[in-house]
């Protein structure tokens, strides 16, 4: 049993983890499509959650990019 609420907390806290991810790369105007818990991480009998980035367009990676590198990036 105890294995089964370990494995349930793992898959809140990697839920938890895609949703702060998503909101603040919304806050900076970028959007992963396929953001999200990467299901077969989770079919293991011990699973250890993996979050899925997924692909993206040119333009989303470019976004993305210049916020990681910051506006001193660009002087």
């Amino acid at each position: 049993m105890a294995a089964v609420v370990r494995s349930a907390d793992r898959l809140r806290t990697a839920e938890e983890a895609v949703a702060r991810l998503g909101d603040a790369l919304a806050a900076v105007s970028v959007k992963l499509p396929s953001l999200g818990v990467d299901v077969v991480s989770l079919a293991s009998e011990v699973p250890y959650p993996l979050i899925e980035l997924g692909r993206c367009n040119v333009d989303t990676a470019l976004r993305l990019a210049a916020v990681l590198r910051g506006p001193e990036a660009d002087e």
